[in-house]
């Protein structure tokens, strides 16, 4: 989830340290911020409502850092989910994807059941302006390729669907679509919206599509037992028994006369 500064231009800095919110009727600083927090519970529910609970879920948010909220780690229950991205306040900064990226493919990897679907979810309003190594400004190119890294290595190495959203007239949209993941078409996974009121639930389900498995996963199933086909035995010629010949009388010896 992107925090960079771009997101909420202009709040003060109670919002941006990391302290309480300005106030209570604005918790989430902006309402661009706010209607990204609101996308992502719904999001959130709806797969966990889709798969009959069979999803896990776990957040990265992403500034000039990228870091896992706290309680955030992959977690099947959906509601500690929702409450630890509801609990991070939002910082600001520049934009540092490919760290981004690279926790979120960490968590997959070492906390995600290795049979499941595994998907990212790529939300943000900005171009790769930032790395975890410092680099004098512009750090934009090494920004970009930071984030292609660690984003081929998702897909490649570690079978993660990654599905950008992208928000505003800011992206390049060409660039950020070399980041997703190809769909059946072999088209990029990636929407887009015009601005923060977009992520409506239009574009959920059409994110949904590309998240949910078409088919459920079970355990395996032992084969079910073969009856074979009764076979109907070949007719069988009895031998005819041997009819007894008779056996001859034998002939009686002729008595001879007296002499």
């Amino acid at each position: 989830i992107d925090h960079s500064g771009s997101v909420c231009p202009g709040v003060n800095n109670e919002c941006r340290d990391g302290s309480d919110p300005p106030s209570e009727s604005d918790p989430y600083c902006c309402e661009n911020y706010e209607d990204t927090i609101t996308f992502t519970r719904t999001l959130i529910n709806e797969v966990h409502s889709q798969t009959n609970g069979a999803g896990a879920y776990g957040s990265v948010f992403f500034a000039s850092t990228a870091e896992v909220p706290s309680g955030s780690a992959l977690t099947g229950d959906a509601a500690a989910a929702v409450a630890a991205i509801e609990a991070d306040t939002y910082k600001a900064g520049w934009t540092n994807t490919g760290e981004a990226i690279g926790l979120c493919r960490e968590m997959l990897r070492k906390q995600g059941n290795p049979v499941a679907k595994r998907v990212m979810v790529l939300i943000t309003d900005g171009n790769p302006t930032s790395t975890k190594w410092y680099c004098k400004e512009p750090c934009d190119e090494r920004a970009r390729t930071s984030a292609s890294t660690q984003a081929q290595a998702a897909k490649d190495k570690d079978d993660i669907v990654i599905i950008p959203v992208a928000i505003g007239s800011e992206i390049d949209v060409g660039y950020l679509k070399t980041l997703a993941s190809p769909d059946a078409n072999n088209e990029p996974l990636f929407l887009e919206v015009d601005d923060f009121s977009g992520l409506d639930l239009i574009l959920m389900n059409e994110l949904l599509s590309g998240i949910v498995c078409t088919t459920e996963l079970t355990a395996p199933v032992s084969p079910a037992p073969v009856t074979p086909a009764p076979v109907t035995p070949a007719p069988v010629t009895p031998t005819p028994e041997p009819t007894p010949s008779p056996t001859p009388r034998p002939t009686p010896e002729p008595t001879p006369g007296p002499t």
